[in-house]
C-alpha cells in the first residue's frame, strides 16, 4: 500500500471550511471543555482545606471526564470528515472509551 503525503494546505482548508459550516457546534465544544476546566479549578480551590488527597482525586476525575470529552470531540471531527451531521450530544456518547484513551 502506497502512502500519500498529507497535504497541510488541504487539511487546513478542510478544517476552516468545516469550522465555518459548523461554528456553533465547535464553539459549544470549546466552551464545554473550558467550562470543565473552570469547574476543576473551582473544585480544587474550594477543597484546599482537604489537602493533597482531594487535589489528586479532583484532578484524576477531571482527566477522566476530559478524556471522555476528547474522545467525543474526535468522533465529532471524524463524523464531519465523513460528511455526517454530528450534534452536540455526540460529544458525550463515548464515556467508556475515555478511560482507555486516558490510560493510553
Amino acid at each position: 500500500m502506497k502512502r500519500r503525503p498529507i497535504s497541510l494546505r488541504h487539511a487546513l482548508s478542510f478544517a476552516w471550511s468545516t469550522y465555518k459550516h459548523r461554528w456553533r457546534l465547535f464553539t459549544a465544544v470549546l466552551l464545554t471543555l473550558v467550562g470543565v476546566w473552570v469547574a476543576l479549578e473551582l473544585i480544587v480551590i474550594a477543597g484546599q482545606r482537604w489537602g493533597l488527597v482531594w487535589w489528586a482525586i479532583a484532578h484524576l476525575a477531571f482527566f477522566l471526564v476530559f478524556a471522555g470529552l476528547e474522545v467525543g470531540f474526535l468522533r465529532v471531527c471524524l463524523a464531519c470528515y465523513d460528511g455526517a451531521a454530528p450534534t452536540y450530544a455526540d460529544l458525550f456518547g463515548h464515556w467508556a472509551a475515555g478511560s482507555k484513551f486516558f490510560a493510553a
